[in-house]
């Protein structure tokens, strides 16, 4: 018999967290412009799937944070980003030679992520990969964008596959609507079919069919994929 609900969604975190672990293992100790208060990537815009959004919730009061926000959020839902095709959709339609559908481009003045407050992320123990991933040689503030090494990038993609692939049967959206989905459906478990994820403004998710890394990556990231095969991410 297979592993009842509740013990599959606590399998899923585990490996979730082991996945940021090593990505953090991957990122360089040194040589990044990143500090504590920087915050100029802490907007509305972050994006996280259902599976980060209950493991958020589950370890911070992210909820109430939320909560004394609403009004402003409420105000601002225009601005804040929200994806039309997840990351895995969007390779398999690559793949194929088709045209993914087109996204909006994500307003970089859209507000700062109501988890913060005095520039310090209140959730940073159990941020999302969508932050984690951020990172620069140079400061964001100074030049406008974050300068980050192809083989970073192309790191990134391929991790945020793998998040999306360990919760395929949940939903991928904007982290504010992500938070009050899982919060509206009583916080025992992340919206989980595709009328639950279009209900709350989300998108189903999909699982890893291909890999989105480019030809001059495939023989340096080799020893990275066997590892993460070996501990549960195929």
């Amino acid at each position: 018999m297979g592993l009842q609900k509740k013990d599959l969604l606590k399998e899923k975190v585990r490996l979730l967290e082991a996945l940021y672990r090593r990505f953090e293992d991957f990122l360089p100790s040194g040589g990044t412009a990143c500090r504590k208060g920087c915050d100029t990537c802490c907007t509305l815009n972050v994006t996280i799937t259902t599976l980060e959004g209950y493991s958020l919730l589950k370890k911070t009061d992210a909820v109430k944070v939320l909560e004394k926000q609403e009004s402003r959020l409420r105000a601002e839902a225009h601005n804040r980003y929200r994806p039309r095709t997840t990351i895995n959709e969007w390779a398999e339609v690559c793949a194929a030679g088709e045209a993914p559908a087109e996204e909006a481009t994500p307003d970089p003045g859209s507000g700062s992520c109501p988890l913060l407050k005095e520039r310090l992320c209140t959730v940073y123990p159990a941020r999302p990969f969508g932050c984690r991933c951020m990172v620069s040689k140079r400061c964001c503030a100074e030049t406008g964008f974050a300068d980050m090494e192809d083989f970073h990038v192309t790191v990134s993609t391929v991790f945020q596959q793998l998040v999306e692939h360990l919760d395929a049967d949940g939903c991928t959206g904007n982290l504010v609507d992500v938070l009050l989905a899982i919060s509206r459906n009583g916080d025992s478990a992340p919206p989980g079919s595709s009328d639950d994820c279009r209900a709350f403004r989300l998108l189903p998710n999909r699982p890893l069919s291909v890999l989105m890394v480019p030809p001059e990556h495939r023989e340096r990231i080799a020893p990275l994929l066997a590892e993460l095969r070996s501990i549960g991410y195929r």
